[in-house]
């Protein structure tokens, strides 16, 4: 299986078979015009077969379908699950190879 987050700034952001951080300025995929974004912000973590979001301390916060999300803590990210982080939107989208 292959899993993206698609971003309407920057199309499919494919994820590491691990997992794959975000931010304004550090991390696999950046954003460094996004003010509200962190320097790292967050990540997506895969265990097992199964997504998971984190928020990594980030000023602004993150949300996961519309609620904001803790700190420090995996939250399941299911696909078509939508991400939010600074001025940045994501949808989960996964593809069977």
């Amino acid at each position: 299986m292959s899993a993206y987050l698609e971003s309407i700034t920057k199309g499919l952001l494919r994820l590491n078979s691990d997992e794959t951080s975000f931010g304004r300025k550090e991390g696999d995929y950046t954003f460094p015009d996004d003010k509200l974004m962190s320097t790292v912000h967050f990540r997506v973590i895969f265990k097992g077969d199964k997504y998971f979001v984190e928020d990594l301390s980030s000023k602004n916060g993150t949300k996961l379908n519309g609620g904001k999300i803790d700190y420090d803590r995996e939250y399941l990210l299911v696909p078509g699950g939508i991400i939010e982080a600074g001025d940045q939107t994501f949808k989960l989208v996964t593809t069977k190879k």
